[in-house]
């Protein structure tokens, strides 16, 4: 294999590898947030404009928006512990979904899917709470 095919090779892996390790640190960064309760912080990662549903309520809004109704949420609901359950990557998106344990024993599942905006940046497109006992 000539030399320049195997620098091409293993510069593509490098980047593929960067590139899941991305999606997987905004699927754990989200953790961190979420048990800081550190919304700013989140919402670094918001698209400008991104659907939100919390039980059922929801739509499209902006990422300001988004942070205002997520941080009350958490701030009413209080949180216990943050988990991802499962995450799934594709070439430039990917979602989650976590476990969130409030104060008072609840379980939601947060779902997100983000995406990769047109600077490169993996941003959070969806982001759905559920109650799920």
């Amino acid at each position: 294999m000539p030399y320049t095919v195997k620098i091409t090779a293993l510069v593509f892996i490098i980047l593929i590898s960067f590139e899941l390790r991305a999606e997987t640190d905004l699927a754990q960064s989200m953790v961190n947030c979420i048990e800081a309760m550190d919304i700013n912080r989140l919402s670094d990662n918001f698209a400008s404009e991104m659907e939100i549903s919390i039980d059922g309520d929801g739509g499209l809004v902006s990422s300001q928006a988004a942070k205002i109704k997520i941080d009350s949420f958490l701030a009413q609901k209080g949180v216990k512990s943050c988990s991802i359950t499962h995450n799934g990557n594709r070439q430039n998106s990917g979602f989650c979904i976590l476990s969130l344990k409030t104060d008072s024993g609840d379980t939601y599942r947060i779902y997100s899917y983000y995406k990769l905006d047109g600077c490169g940046k993996m941003t959070i497109q969806q982001f759905r709470i559920d109650y799920d006992g």
